[in-house]
């Protein structure tokens, strides 16, 4: 289950670097990139669901760079704002269903940071998603002592290592 949820995560980042962008400040035309099972882009139609458009609209109003993208299940915006990089997803109903943010230590929830660094005191954070759910978020971050990089998932006060990874000298 762990191993599945952190591989459902980069999956989903993945998409961002295979489209080209539409253009910048969350101006939606409808217009989407549609990708195969491999990856890569085939035409696609615009998108009709005004639904989409007005909750992306309301939620991402500092949205930049705003790429979108058609998957089986729905759609995927791909954009910055605030130096966050950030996926929401949406079903083909135009329902929000989640959003993943990408963001330096900088950028994370101090109570968070917090946990992370009072646990893992030699370790530096070196990057940080957040899955956002409904009312809750997931905090999947990556953390390096010069020889180690951890990966830990944080929800709802507990933190657990779900990946270890040890440097060869």
């Amino acid at each position: 289950m762990k191993k599945s949820f952190f591989i459902l995560v980069l999956a989903v980042l993945a998409y961002g670097s295979k489209a080209v962008a539409q253009g910048g400040s969350g101006d939606f035309d409808g217009s989407v990139a549609k990708l195969d099972a491999t990856g890569k882009k085939v035409a696609a139609p615009k998108v009709s669901s005004s639904r989409v458009y007005k909750d992306f609209s309301k939620r991402f109003h500092a949205a930049e760079d705003v790429v979108w993208y058609e998957t089986p299940k729905g759609f995927i915006a791909s954009f910055s704002a605030d130096g966050i990089k950030t996926h929401a997803e949406y079903d083909k109903r135009g329902q929000w269903i989640t959003n993943i943010l990408s963001y330096p230590e900088s950028k994370l929830d101090r109570e968070i940071r917090r946990m992370v660094l009072s646990n893992y005191i030699d370790y530096n954070i070196t990057w940080v998603n957040e899955v956002q759910l409904n009312d809750r978020s997931i905090y999947l971050v990556q953390v390096f002592d010069g020889q180690n990089t951890l990966h830990l998932k944080i929800s709802e006060g507990e933190m657990e290592t779900i990946a270890r990874y040890h440097a060869k000298p």
